[in-house]
């Protein structure tokens, strides 16, 4: 029994030194290892090639670019259609046709007013115009008077005008359509002869016509008359002075 026991004391001692043998001494590596388990490793899966990831680019902050000028397309031309008449209706209307004097001589661009344009004495048919000379002898009017002429007036009918009184000269224009004659008749209220020059207006063919008359000295306190066998719209009286001792007077 002593012998039994002192053999298996020995093999037990041979087996133990033979597992010290074989097995290393442990490190501290073999701690920082995991556990390992008891569990059968998992089959080797085949080995996959993995493409080489590519570097991350580097980001940078974007660049505002300058805006770009873009030209406007081209609209393709556009073939002109055929021009279509306007309608009758869209027609620029016929100016009226004027229907007294005063529209037909502002049709002519004249106007028809009894005034003082500067020098001159503008005497419309059927009026009178009342002026008076300053100290340079410059016609300023006075008034305008409408009436009639005895001359242009019919057999047994009187002069509708008065004198122009002392210190005025009055200038007037009528017509008569049976005589067929035009006439003026100018008063001198001035304590002296004067003269005056005369252009004549009249309408004919539908455009403004003018001519020269001849003038003369007008005693001081007295009246000319002058007619002329064409329709006078208009007389302009101009460079009334007092009359030189050599011009000719009013017959």
């Amino acid at each position: 029994m002593i012998v039994r026991a002192g053999l298996l004391l020995s093999l037990l001692l041979a087996t133990a030194a033979q597992a010290q043998e074989a097995t290393p001494p442990l490190t501290l590596d073999d701690f920082l290892k995991p556990e390992q388990t008891a569990e059968a490793p998992p089959p080797e899966a085949p080995a996959v090639q993995v493409a080489p990831a590519e570097a991350a680019s580097v980001e940078t902050a974007p660049v505002e670019a300058a805006p770009e000028q873009v030209a406007p397309a081209e609209s393709a031309p556009v073939e002109p259609g055929p021009v279509k008449p306007a309608p009758a209706d869209a027609a620029a209307p016929t100016p009226a046709k004027p229907k007294t004097l005063v529209e037909a001589l502002a049709a002519v661009g004249f106007d028809p007013k009894t005034k003082v344009d500067g020098g001159n004495v503008q005497v419309m048919q059927g009026q009178r115009a009342l002026f008076r000379l300053d100290a340079r002898a410059a016609p300023v009017l006075g008034g305008v008077d409408t009436g009639k002429l005895g001359a242009a007036q019919p057999e047994g009918e009187a002069e509708t005008y008065k004198g122009s009184g002392a210190g005025r000269i009055g200038v007037a224009l009528d017509s008569s359509p049976v005589k067929k004659q035009s006439y003026m008749k100018i008063w001198n209220g001035l304590a002296r002869p004067v003269t005056f020059e005369l252009e004549l207006a009249a309408v004919r063919g539908g455009q403004l016509m003018r001519r020269k008359a001849s003038g003369c000295a007008v005693p001081a306190g007295g009246v000319h008359s002058q007619s002329w066998p064409d329709p006078i719209i208009a007389v302009t009286v101009s460079k009334v002075a007092p009359a030189a001792r050599d011009a000719t007077p009013c017959s």
